[in-house]
């Protein structure tokens, strides 16, 4: 199947949206371990969302690459909002990010890069980056 260019500019455009959430993070005062861990790995997750956009080559190395970055992503935001600062709207975003995940996995394995299948990856990324945001937002 073809890839539209819808939908490369609907995944680029939210793949860089992962450098709200660094944005918001420069601007704290003071940090934490883990919240240089997490803005490192939404730093990754900015770099390596793009560059496998851009050829979206389903299993290839930065497929696997941007997917392990991604799920250490998701893991250290989880530990942080369950057991260090918990937000109920960072909270609403990981289980939003848990349902995109899901249908974006059921729409690629039926067709690659469908529009169904980027439109729930986006909301994957949008989740992600509305929950960064909030993350970093809080107070000092």
């Amino acid at each position: 199947m073809t890839r539209s260019p819808l939908a490369t500019i609907i995944m680029m455009i939210t793949s860089l949206g992962f450098t709200l959430p660094v944005g918001r993070f420069i601007m704290l005062d003071e940090l934490t371990k883990i919240e240089l861990l997490i803005a490192i790995n939404f730093t990754l997750v900015n770099i390596s969302s793009p560059i496998f956009w851009s050829n979206p080559v389903q299993h290839s190395l930065i497929h696997k690459i941007d997917g392990a970055v991604a799920k250490s992503l998701y893991f250290l935001v989880l530990v942080y909002n369950s057991l260090i600062f918990f937000d109920p709207f960072v909270a609403t975003c990981l289980f939003m990010i848990v349902i995109s995940f899901g249908f974006s996995h059921y729409f690629s394995s039926n067709v690659w890069c469908s529009l169904p299948h980027v439109i729930s990856h986006a909301a994957l990324h949008v989740s992600s980056i509305l929950g960064g945001c909030c993350l970093f937002s809080r107070p000092s």
